[in-house]
């Protein structure tokens, strides 16, 4: 099951996840509660299992105020590889779709490049860093050229 939840529901998976030498503070985004930003989980039973926030954010490369980027989605080691991930994907193309986005984008972690790009994902640029954080490639699929 995939619900719409606030961005307090998924703080601990995040921090756990995706900042593990981090607190819970480190974990807030600022745009978190901006009214057009949308976290979404999904469930198994009562048990979150996998997080995406969704924020209108232009693109770094050709900015745009109709852009969506996608943060923080990470999913427990326990259910990964069940196809929760994807629904969340799946659900952040559609709602960016919905919104005639111009062009739905990421900051990838190194080993999620490949997931992405079953989606239609193209890379943009070179390898970066995020302090504290680790590697990233800037990604992004455009809803309506799809390139």
């Amino acid at each position: 099951m995939l619900k719409s939840v606030k961005a307090l529901d998924i703080l601990e998976i995040r921090q756990k996840l995706l900042r593990p030498t981090g607190t819970l503070e480190n974990c807030i985004f600022p745009e978190d509660n901006d009214i057009s930003t949308i976290h979404f989980a999904s469930y198994l039973q009562q048990n979150i299992t996998s997080i995406v926030s969704l924020i209108n954010s232009p693109f770094p490369h050709k900015p745009s105020s109709n852009d969506w980027q996608i943060r923080a989605m990470a999913t427990l080691p326990e259910y990964r590889k069940m196809g929760y991930a994807t629904s969340l994907l799946e659900q952040c193309i559609l709602h960016s779709t919905s919104k005639q986005s111009n062009t739905l984008w990421c900051n990838a972690r190194r080993h999620a490049v490949s997931f992405y790009q079953k989606f239609g994902f193209v890379m943009i640029g070179e390898e970066f860093n995020i302090s504290d954080v680790g590697p990233h490639f800037l990604m992004k699929f455009s809803p309506k050229d799809k390139s």
